[in-house]
């Protein structure tokens, strides 16, 4: 897997050129760079949520516990 700085790097020489003919090796790094924003975006989008549930469910159950003390002799 190709570092995101470098296809960032390579992104921008792309733009500098404005060339049409992409070569080959630049496409499918470009390729890689797209599908890996897309993977991110899927993974942060609901995970906000999911910790706000978990947070409720931990705290909610804080308030149930009762607490007893054990005195052994």
């Amino acid at each position: 897997m190709l570092d995101l700085d470098s296809l960032m790097e390579q992104a921008e020489k792309l733009v500098e050129m404005e060339d049409d003919k992409m070569p080959r090796e630049l496409d499918s790094s470009m390729e890689q760079l797209k599908v890996a924003e897309m993977e991110d975006k899927k993974m942060l989008v609901g995970i906000d949520e999911d910790l706000m549930q978990l947070k409720d469910r931990l705290t909610r159950l804080e308030k149930k516990l009762e607490y007893c003390d054990f005195v052994r002799d």
